[in-house]
């Protein structure tokens, strides 16, 4: 019998995500499915509601929000025997677009009630677990500046602005990158990890990426001009990035990245510093 947890954060999406919820609640009552609803301000707030997670017994958890909400809850209840959904009410919902490939929420809550399932990949970044992409340099930076503008703009455009930003500021640095067994030493703007194709409201970072594959990708941006920076960034929201010589782009299954005093971002939120280990973590269930 599906007993279902439902996760909704309260801070993603305005109107429409709350209107969203409310569908799915409704058609989860048609179908006379279970379900427990937690509002929530932050995943923190989830941790502390389900301190054993490993002995909860919902069968499925379904969460209302976007990539950081996703991720964040991913990392809460990844070692449990669960069904994980999505009802994408975000300011980021890259994930979703493979997940779902942009079907309307009303197609989206019917998978859910369908419940049919596929395995996909979670990668491991030192003690945490990311889902979609992970990144440092000017993606990073553009984290940083992301909430200030997020006040005054709506949040495709605050990101836009604020990656112009990063663009702008960001001094390349110094890194050691280790992708399985090569070693490269280079100067970079920026370093992403990705699982998924997509990060910043659909810059399509990764075209070669998959879900399913039991690996990742690395993109490595080689020190350049000004110049030459804008022009590989206006290629990066249609994926035609790769062919660009101060790119370096490798599939792998371990890394590890040494960059002094650097941050790095993981779904949208600042997470944590150099270095890291990454490498691939293991399979967990969605609704397809």
């Amino acid at each position: 019998m599906r007993k279902i947890l439902i996760i909704y954060n309260k801070t993603a999406g305005v109107k429409s995500g709350i209107e969203s919820v409310e569908k799915l609640i409704k058609k989860l009552e048609e179908e006379n499915i279970d379900y427990t609803l937690e509002k929530s301000n932050s995943v923190e707030e989830i941790k502390c509601a389900y301190p054993d997670k490993k002995n909860i017994d919902y069968t499925d958890v379904i969460i209302c929000g976007g990539d950081g909400t996703i991720n964040k809850t991913v990392n809460v209840f990844h070692d449990r025997d669960i069904v994980f959904g999505v009802l994408p009410i975000g300011s980021g919902n890259d994930f979703v677009k493979i997940l779902y490939d942009n079907l309307a929420i009303d197609a989206i809550i019917q998978k859910i009630i369908e419940r049919k399932t596929q395995k996909i990949d979670i990668i491991k970044a030192n003690d945490m677990y990311f889902i979609n992409a992970l990144g440092m340099g000017i993606d990073s930076q553009t984290m940083m500046y992301q909430p200030h503008l997020n006040k005054y703009l709506n949040p495709k455009v605050a990101y836009r602005m604020a990656a112009f930003l990063a663009l702008l500021t960001y001094k390349p640095k110094k890194a050691k990158v280790c992708i399985d067994e090569e070693v490269f030493h280079l100067k970079t703007h920026i370093v992403v990890v990705a699982n998924g194709k997509y990060i910043g409201g659909g810059m399509k970072i990764s075209p070669e990426s998959k879900i399913n594959d039991g690996k990742f990708e690395i993109m490595l941006l080689q020190k350049t001009n000004f110049l030459s920076l804008i022009h590989i960034f206006m290629k990066l929201f249609k994926g035609t990035h790769l062919s660009n010589k101060h790119i370096i782009y490798k599939s792998a299954t371990n890394v590890r990245i040494f960059m002094e005093n650097q941050c790095f971002q993981a779904e949208g939120d600042l997470s944590g510093w150099t270095p890291l280990k990454i490498s691939y973590g293991k399979k967990i269930k969605f609704i397809k």
